[in-house]
């Protein structure tokens, strides 16, 4: 393995043999500090005279290796992840019940509606620093959970909220007609265009799976 620094672009680049990846600065910088805090190793801690040079990567190797020793570390969430959030993260990793999560603006409680892959279960990454995923329930497929965008978290069961941001809304939308040849109906979001629908039940449908009124995702 090769790492090189691509200053422009502002990344550590990774070359395999079978391909390459690459690791932002920020990212690298702030996963760094983040870890060293945790573990209780200020010592480790990037300086911002480190920002974007390899001295970043030395210290989250030492890092990794005194993480592997240590039992407290738990689910490794994002900076910024809310208590309540975690909470609940790590009680569904261990019931395996299926939720609908919602992802959105941490500090308004907006949500950016996402509509796919969005319902599962929760699971935990193998590796030293065990992140969150949500196992799709259309393929299980294990996508990282952005855990410190969750805004709220529906049990599909019983339609409960686990956790819902004080402030949870989601954008304007408006049901038009008329507004494509080919459709009966579409949805504007704040102005967009966001989803067009053969019939007006199908376009009301979506509204209320997208608002969380209901969990069941709309053919």
């Amino acid at each position: 393995m090769n790492i090189t620094i691509n200053t422009e672009q502002s990344q550590y680049v990774k070359t395999f043999v079978e391909g390459c990846s690459t690791w932002g600065f920020q990212n690298a910088f702030d996963e760094t500090a983040l870890l060293a805090e945790r573990l209780g190793h200020p010592e480790l801690a990037p300086f911002m005279a480190d920002y974007g040079t390899e001295e970043v990567l030395k210290k989250y190797a030492k890092l990794i290796k005194l993480a592997a020793k240590d039992p407290r570390l738990g689910t490794w969430f994002k900076k910024g992840t809310p208590d309540a959030v975690k909470k609940v993260i790590d009680r569904l990793i261990h019931t395996g019940e299926k939720v609908r999560v919602f992802y959105g603006d941490p500090k308004t409680g907006k949500s950016t509606l996402d509509e796919f892959d969005m319902i599962g279960s929760l699971a935990r990454s193998t590796g030293v620093l065990k992140a969150p995923l949500l196992l799709s329930e259309s393929d299980g497929f294990g996508a990282p959970l952005l855990d410190d965008k969750v805004i709220r978290i529906i049990r599909v069961s019983d339609h409960k909220n686990l956790y819902k941001h004080p402030g949870f809304h989601v954008p304007e939308m408006k049901i038009v007609e008329g507004e494509h040849h080919q459709f009966k109906a579409s949805v504007v979001v704040e102005g967009t265009v966001a989803a067009r629908f053969r019939s007006y039940a199908k376009a009301c449908k979506w509204v209320a799976f997208m608002a969380g009124e209901t969990v069941e995702q709309p053919e």
